[in-house]
């Protein structure tokens, strides 16, 4: 009879734990990061090439990142979702060498403005930040 006691208490009390709810607020910032979303999933990096210049004098960096990717997608938004963290700021960007590209930040996501692509083509981005 205590055996089916402790039986039947273990069973209501997992039940009970597994019915328990947590709560978690995300921030608009920790669901664009964490979140793939139209402006993610249309290309896939096929490289990154990372330059850093430190100036130790004045504590500060200096560099840029070429982006390497393909375009997976037909359709989708003209905006291609960067994430930096702060406190890294971008400077400018350049598509495949030749275009300046426009963007907006958002928290630590930049929404950079795309040019139209080929699907299944090799671009580059080129971001400088400060």
């Amino acid at each position: 009879m205590k055996t089916k006691f402790i039986f039947l208490t273990l069973i209501l009390l997992s039940l009970y734990a597994n019915g328990q709810i947590i709560e978690e607020q995300f921030s608009r910032t920790d669901t664009l990061r964490g979140s793939m979303n139209a402006e993610r999933d249309w290309w896939d990096v096929q490289k990154y090439d990372i330059t850093i210049e430190p100036d130790f004098e004045s504590k500060t960096t200096i560099g840029k990142n070429i982006i390497t990717y393909k375009k997976v997608k037909q359709d989708h938004p003209p905006v291609m979702q960067i994430d930096l963290q702060e406190p890294l700021q971008i400077d400018s960007i350049i598509f495949n060498k030749n275009k300046k590209l426009r963007f907006t930040k958002d928290g630590n996501v930049w929404h950079v403005q795309t040019e139209p692509q080929e699907l299944n083509t090799i671009n580059k981005v080129e971001i400088f930040y400060l």
